[in-house]
């Protein structure tokens, strides 16, 4: 078997991809061998799986986010793998924002790519965000996932780009507006 760094990246995502499935199922088999030892609120805990985190990192659900959450929150194995995916799989990475800059964050810069909060002229309740791209990737992001410094994730679906422009219109005071223009919280494109 050929080390890690003589192999090519496709080969390389193959067989870390077949590796979570293998503990996605070593995972399934333990916890239905000691089903009659588990309370039911013990089970709905595990029921996101590595696979499950794998797949996220990567811009695929396969699970509800909330339920996703959760068990990262309650799970801090789990949590644990899902930081290093997301740093290791992300198309691109904001780190959280440099303890001298201050006021509310109105534009993040990072590298391949630009994102803006700007308020609506229409309605001073709503406000633009838009993602600007600025390298050309193989696939395009999907997700916007933020990390908070408690560990809470925000993660929301893209609308499709227009000439390698994401934007829409959110609530000003929503979750994921407040996670963008949060110094403390890391983002990552999937």
């Amino acid at each position: 078997m050929k080390s890690w760094l003589e192999q090519q990246p496709e080969q390389v995502r193959q067989s870390i991809e077949y590796n979570f499935i293998n503990f996605s199922n070593f995972e399934a088999m333990t916890r239905f061998g000691n089903q009659h030892q588990r309370s039911e609120k013990s089970m709905q805990k595990k029921s996101v799986s590595y696979h499950d985190i794998y797949m996220l990192a990567q811009g695929r659900e396969t699970q509800p986010l909330s339920q996703i959450n959760r068990a990262l929150l309650e799970t801090p194995s789990l949590n644990r793998a899902f930081k290093s995916l997301l740093r290791q799989f992300s198309l691109a990475v904001s780190p959280k924002v440099a303890a001298a800059s201050s006021g509310v964050l109105r534009e993040r810069h990072a590298e391949g790519f630009t994102l803006i909060l700007k308020p609506s002229n229409a309605d001073s309740e709503q406000i633009y965000i838009q993602i600007r791209l600025t390298r050309p990737y193989k696939r395009l992001p999907s997700l916007i996932i933020l990390r908070g410094a408690s560990d809470e994730m925000i993660c929301f679906n893209l609308p499709k780009p227009v000439d390698h422009v994401y934007q829409w219109l959110h609530s000003a005071d929503s979750e994921l507006v407040r996670a963008i223009a949060d110094k403390e919280s890391e983002l990552f494109l999937c």
